[in-house]
């Protein structure tokens, strides 16, 4: 790396790796901080990245490594309860017609694996598994970031790219709270302490392909409080299902096996697919888990030193497949503005960015 300039990005997932692989052709130092053991493993369902996601992910240099890690979703179907057919929907032929590409449709760790088997063996090093992060700490000049197995970084700013529930956004919050104690209505000037407001729940589920499943195609069931999304692949099949609240709530829960089976018994009757029922692909499936559908958008991405991108920043439930998209986004945005003030300091040096305002204007910016 040409750039004495350090980024310290915490979460290994695919926005985190994503930044990495636009630090590097930034040339810009960076370490990813990821909580796991492992950078790669097999966890989590599916993702749909669209055209405008695979778009930067070319100028990348990630869609031939992408293309033969999922496929593309060509068909949309649509059925009730009752199993009544309630039409095609449109999106993914307009979306061929006008972006040249349709949506694309990819295991969350096969693409974790493209992310990172494509960055080089030196950049690879920089991505550290096993170090959750406890504490933050900003300067006049930099950041520190402690973890849990006593490791320290310090970098001259730092990215949270950790997730709906990221303890980055947390530390932000009470580095805030902490510096403007002295002044009334404080929690005016910083986000809430639970930013996002779930209304539903998902349970989703992994499962082989069986020669009915036809690989690109989407089908839906629609009916009062619940309401299943299936995306079939060339081997593998993803299944989510919401199930509608009685109430909104802005707790988070932890679900166990006995959670799932007890939400199989409320809607395994419930039509899925072609032909099946849910009870049926659950029994099919290799995993399964059940997770709240945060959703929000924060009113500060930004303070100091730190900022948020991806899940961090803000939350949608993944019905509308956007969640990794705008992610993306995020990053192409915020690296068009980083790479801007280096470019227009004197020089490289960390000490020409000690007015921490040339970052925090470029946050703001983006």
């Amino acid at each position: 790396m040409s750039s004495p300039f350090k980024v310290i990005v915490v979460g290994g997932g695919p926005v985190g790796l994503i930044t990495a692989h636009a630090l590097s052709r930034a040339q810009i130092d960076f370490t990813v901080l990821e909580a796991r053991p492992q950078i790669v493993e097999e966890a989590g369902a599916a993702l749909i990245i669209s055209a405008t996601g695979l778009r930067v992910l070319g100028q990348l240099g990630l869609l031939n490594a992408l293309d033969l890690a999922g496929c593309d979703l060509t068909r949309w179907t649509r059925i009730d309860h009752d199993r009544n057919d309630l039409g095609d929907v449109l999106t993914l032929q307009f979306t061929k017609e006008n972006h040249g590409r349709y949506p694309f449709l990819i295991a969350r760790d096969a693409l974790t694996k493209v992310l990172y088997e494509s960055l080089s063996p030196a950049d690879q090093a920089r991505i550290l598994p096993s170090m959750k992060v406890c504490e933050v700490q900003t300067s006049d000049t930099g950041v520190v970031v402690k973890c849990t197995n006593g490791t320290t970084v310090e970098g001259n700013i730092l990215i949270g790219a950790d997730g709906a529930h990221s303890i980055v956004r947390e530390s932000v919050r009470n580095l805030a709270l902490q510096k403007n104690d002295a002044f009334e209505n404080v929690d005016h000037r910083v986000n809430s302490d639970n930013p996002f407001l779930t209304t539903y729940r998902c349970m989703w589920l992994r499962f082989p392909t069986t020669s009915d499943m036809i690989p690109g195609r989407v089908l839906e069931t629609h009916g009062p409080r619940f309401a299943i999304q299936q995306f079939c692949s060339v081997k593998e099949g993803f299944t989510a299902m919401y199930e509608l609240f009685d109430e909104p709530t802005r707790k988070r829960s932890r679900y166990t096996k006995a959670d799932a089976q007890a939400f199989i018994s409320r809607w395994g009757h419930i039509p899925a697919g072609a032909g099946g029922t849910v009870q049926d692909l659950y029994q099919a499936s290799t995993s399964h888990g059940v997770v709240d559908l945060e959703e929000g958008v924060l009113e500060h991405w930004s303070w100091d030193r730190i900022v948020l991108v991806g899940d961090a920043a803000h939350k949608f439930t993944p019905s509308i497949g956007q969640g990794a998209n705008n992610g993306i986004i995020d990053v192409v945005v915020l690296m068009n503005q980083l790479t801007k003030v280096l470019k227009e300091s004197q020089s490289q040096d960390p000490a020409k960015l000690l007015i921490t305002d040339e970052l925090t204007s470029a946050f703001k910016h983006y």
